[in-house]
């Protein structure tokens, strides 16, 4: 059970790292680094096998934030401050909110990549056209888009 300790907290260790510390650019080059001192610990046939699965634990944390970086936050960060026509289905029931009401949607992406999770919001009074939808439905809108 240790072992899975020392694997699991270093690779928390690298997710919060990257969360506060290091830029993005930087996760590769830590991985590799991380991976390379494991690599080592198994050529030389060390015993030190806590620091050996932390070593991987560091790599592969380092790794899952980068491919997470790369997958999920690049493609909304392109969209941010942009305002285009765009397609997306809904993926919830509309909610009323108090500033208006507001709508989940996966925007398609028409380059091929996966779609981007995000939300509508329609700012003011009532909104009857929003309401109407159901989840699956197909919506094509401009919006303008902002990071959270």
């Amino acid at each position: 059970m240790r072992k899975l300790a020392w694997f699991a907290f270093s690779f928390s260790l690298a997710a919060a790292v990257f969360a506060y510390l290091i830029p993005t650019h930087f996760l590769l080059p830590a991985a590799a680094v991380c991976g390379a001192g494991a690599g080592a610990i198994l050529i030389t046939r060390s015993k030190k096998r806590q620091v050996f699965l932390a070593l991987i634990g560091l790599a592969a944390g380092f790794l899952w934030c980068f491919a997470y970086y790369q997958l999920f936050y690049c493609p909304a960060e392109e969209l941010e401050g942009s305002t285009c026509r765009v397609q997306a289905y809904v993926t919830d029931y509309p909610e009323e909110m108090s500033y208006g009401t507001r709508l989940s949607l996966r925007v398609i992406n028409t380059d091929g990549g996966p779609g981007i999770s995000t939300r509508l919001y329609a700012y003011g009074g009532d909104s009857p056209e929003l309401d109407s939808f159901i989840p699956g439905d197909k919506i094509e809108f401009t919006a303008e888009f902002s990071l959270a």
